[in-house]
C-alpha cells in the first residue's frame, strides 16, 4: 500500500468521524476532504488547473442535473404543501380506513409514500408526520408502530423520487433508465417488507390508545393556507403525474415536474372556488417555490459541494493511488458482492461508507472510476444500502423529530426498524448482484 493511499484512507476516516460526531457538517466536510485528497496525491492547489482555480468550479456543477431536478421537484412539493393537497391525501386515506387500525395504517402508508415521491425535507416530514402519526395513534396504533410506519412510508416514496434518481445516476455514472428500473424493483421490495413489518408489529404490540407529543412539533411548520377539505379530487393525483410522464412518455424529468405543476394549478382552480387562477399563478406559485426550495436547500448545498469531492476523486492521480487497495478490499464474484453489501448495509448508519448521501458517494465514484465494479452494480448496491440509512439512521433529522413526537428516543426507534431496513437492503443487494454483476 502506497503512502498516498494510506494518507487518503486516514483523511477519509478523520472526516467520517467528524461528520458522525456532528463536529463538521457534510457541506463543509466534502470540500475540505477534497482539498486534503488533492494535496495528498500531488494535485496543484493554486494556479491554472489547480484545486481553487478549476476543480472547485467544475465540481460545483458536476451534479447540476440532480440539482435542477431537485429544484423542480421541490417547487411541485411546495405547491402540494401550500394548497393542502398533501394534507387531504393523508386525511382521505384515514377516512377510508375507518376505525380499523391496521387498515388505517396501510392506507396512511400509501398516502404518505405518494406524497414523498415529490416532496422532501424536514419541513415536509413535520407537516405530513403531524397529520399522519396522530391519525394512526387515535385509532389505537401504538406510538412506536406509528413512527415505524411513517418511516417505512417515507422510504417507499423516496425510492421513486426522481430527484434522487438523477443524483444516483450522476454519482455512479449509471444510466438514468437503469436507475429507474432498479428503483421500481426496490420500491416493491420496500413495500413488501413494510407490509411484513406491520403484520409482525401489530401482532407484537396490539392496539393501544395514547397520544403524540405535539410539543415536539416546531412552530410555524404548517405552510397550508387553504381549507384542505375543499381540495378537488383531480388535484389529489398531482404527485403521480410526473412519475407517469417519465415512465410512460418521452418527457424528461424537469419537463414532467413542470407539467405536473401546471396540472396542479389548473385542477385546483377549475374545480374549487377557493383557488383563484390569478392568485395561483402569482402569489401562491411563488410562495410554493419559497416553501419547497427552502426545504430542499440543505440537500442542494450538499449536492453541489459533494461534486467538488467527486471531481477530485475522478482524477487519474487518485485512481492510481487507490487501485491496489480497492482491488484487494472489494468483491470480485457475484456471491461475494451480494454478501459484502448485504452484510455491510448497516455501515450506512452514522454517515458511514455505504451511505451514498455521505462518504459513500465518494467511494462509489472511486469504484466506478477505477473499474473494479460495473457502474450499474455500484448504483444498485448503494441504493439498496440507502434503505437502512433513510429508515434507521439516528443522525437523520427526521428520525430525531419522529422519535420525539411519539415520546420515545431515537436509539429505541433504531432498534425497532433496523431489522426490517436491513432486510430491505439485503434483498436489494441480492437483486443487484443477480441483475448487474
Amino acid at each position: 500500500m502506497s503512502i498516498q493511499a494510506i494518507g487518503i484512507i486516514i483523511s477519509f476516516i478523520i472526516f467520517v468521524i467528524l461528520m458522525m460526531k456532528r463536529i463538521c457538517p457534510m457541506a463543509i466536510g466534502f470540500p475540505l476532504m477534497a482539498l486534503a485528497v488533492a494535496a495528498i496525491v500531488g494535485l496543484p492547489i493554486f494556479g491554472e488547473g489547480g484545486f481553487f482555480a478549476t476543480m472547485m468550479d467544475e465540481g460545483a456543477v458536476r451534479n447540476a442535473t440532480h440539482v435542477s431536478v431537485l429544484l423542480a421537484s421541490a417547487w411541485l412539493g411546495g405547491m402540494m404543501m401550500v394548497t393542502g393537497i398533501s394534507k387531504r391525501i393523508i386525511k382521505l386515506a384515514a377516512e377510508l380506513g375507518g376505525d380499523r387500525p391496521f387498515l388505517v395504517t396501510i392506507l396512511v402508508i400509501i398516502a404518505v409514500a405518494a406524497c414523498m415521491t415529490t416532496i422532501s425535507g424536514l419541513g415536509a416530514v413535520v407537516m405530513l408526520g403531524s397529520i399522519a402519526i396522530p391519525i394512526m395513534i387515535n385509532v389505537g396504533v401504538p406510538g412506536i408502530v406509528a413512527a415505524s410506519a411513517f418511516l417505512f412510508a417515507y422510504a417507499i416514496g423516496l425510492t421513486v423520487n426522481m430527484g434522487n434518481w438523477a443524483y444516483f445516476s450522476t454519482v455512479t455514472s449509471a444510466g438514468f433508465e437503469d436507475v429507474q428500473t432498479f428503483a421500481l424493483i426496490l420500491m416493491g421490495i420496500t413495500a413488501a417488507v413494510t407490509l411484513l413489518a406491520m403484520i409482525i408489529m401489530f401482532k407484537r404490540y396490539g392496539v393501544k390508545f395514547s397520544f403524540a407529543d405535539r410539543s415536539a412539533m416546531p412552530e410555524g411548520e404548517d405552510e397550508c393556507e387553504f381549507d384542505d377539505s375543499k381540495v378537488p379530487i383531480p388535484a389529489l393525483f398531482t404527485p403521480l403525474v410526473p412519475l407517469v410522464l417519465v415512465l410512460f412518455t418521452s418527457c424528461g424529468t424537469v419537463a414532467s415536474f413542470t407539467i405536473a405543476l401546471c396540472y396542479c394549478i389548473l385542477s385546483l382552480s377549475l374545480f374549487s372556488k377557493q383557488y383563484r387562477l390569478s392568485d395561483m399563478l402569482n402569489r401562491v406559485l411563488m410562495k410554493a417555490a419559497t416553501v419547497g426550495i427552502t426545504g430542499a436547500a440543505i440537500v442542494v448545498i450538499q449536492s453541489v459541494l459533494c461534486g467538488v469531492l467527486l471531481q477530485v476523486l475522478a482524477t487519474e492521480e487518485v485512481s492510481n493511488a487507490l487501485t491496489g487497495v480497492v482491488t484487494t478490499v472489494f468483491p470480485k464474484t457475484q456471491i461475494a458482492f451480494i454478501l459484502f453489501f448485504a452484510i455491510l448495509a448497516p455501515l450506512a448508519l452514522f454517515r458511514g461508507p455505504t451511505n451514498i448521501w455521505g462518504v459513500g458517494a465518494a467511494i462509489a465514484t472511486m469504484l466506478v472510476n477505477i473499474g473494479i465494479l460495473p457502474a450499474n452494480a455500484v448504483m444498485a448496491a448503494y441504493i439498496s444500502c440507502e434503505r437502512t440509512q433513510v429508515i434507521a439512521d439516528p443522525t437523520n433529522t427526521h428520525n430525531i423529530w419522529i422519535a420525539g413526537y411519539v415520546g420515545t428516543d431515537v436509539m429505541t426507534l433504531l432498534r425497532k426498524v433496523l431489522p426490517y431496513s436491513w432486510l430491505m437492503s439485503a434483498l436489494g443487494a441480492t437483486i443487484a448482484g443477480l441483475m448487474f454483476f
